[in-house]
């Protein structure tokens, strides 16, 4: 990969563990805040929504992960493709 794509994946990785963090930020207030009035329907309601927040990025995880693995892997089936057809023309 190059410097630059190396440091979007570094980026993306850093804004996905600072919005983590706050996800997890706000289900610790919402389980153990006392001064945070909230009824019983509404504390699980908001659980809920923090889990399906962490859902969607973990799903988002794996579906960079995925596109970041298949990238490097075309690279690599280009560079072997171009070393390979290098030594052909050498030994003709």
């Amino acid at each position: 990969l190059t410097p630059d794509e190396i440091k979007y994946i570094e980026d993306v990785y850093e804004n996905l563990m600072l919005e983590c963090e706050s996800s997890l930020a706000v289900l610790t207030k919402i389980i153990s805040d006392p001064t945070l009035e909230m009824k019983d329907d509404e504390r699980l309601a908001a659980i809920d929504a923090v889990y399906e927040d962490m859902k969607d990025k973990y799903a988002f995880t794996k579906s960079f992960m995925n596109s970041t693995s298949l990238l490097i892997l075309q690279r690599a089936k280009e560079q072997f493709e171009i070393e390979a057809s290098s030594k052909l023309n050498l030994n003709q």
